[in-house]
């Protein structure tokens, strides 16, 4: 069974259409929240050196030791955490947009 073109529902992807190039790049709230995101990951492996204890005084051992390295190492896993969370949000706009740029009706030429 053959059908013209003048069967054809509006909105299918056909020779004659074609769909808008401004999707091509990316948003700027993703590039924004990727820039974030570094900033956060420097700022707080920057503040975990800084917390690194010097110069453990003499018998400094044990548990106590440890506690000297914990804000250390706070620092450097919730800037860690934080890096991850926030680029997922980015790829996951970045997906949501993908997914919007392929449903989408074409506009006729």
């Amino acid at each position: 069974m053959h059908t013209s073109n003048e069967d054809r529902v509006g909105g299918y992807a056909t020779p004659e259409t074609h769909k808008t190039g401004r999707d091509s790049t990316s948003h700027w709230l993703e590039n924004l929240i990727k820039v974030l995101a570094a900033i956060f990951l420097v700022a707080c492996l920057v503040m975990a050196l800084a917390s690194l204890p010097h110069q453990m005084g003499y018998g400094m051992r044990g548990q106590y030791a440890f506690m000297l390295y914990l804000p250390s190492l706070m620092f450097a896993v919730g800037g860690l955490v934080q890096w991850a969370f926030m680029m997922a949000i980015a790829y996951i706009l970045q997906y949501l947009r993908n997914i919007e740029r392929n449903t989408a009706q074409a506009e006729p030429i």
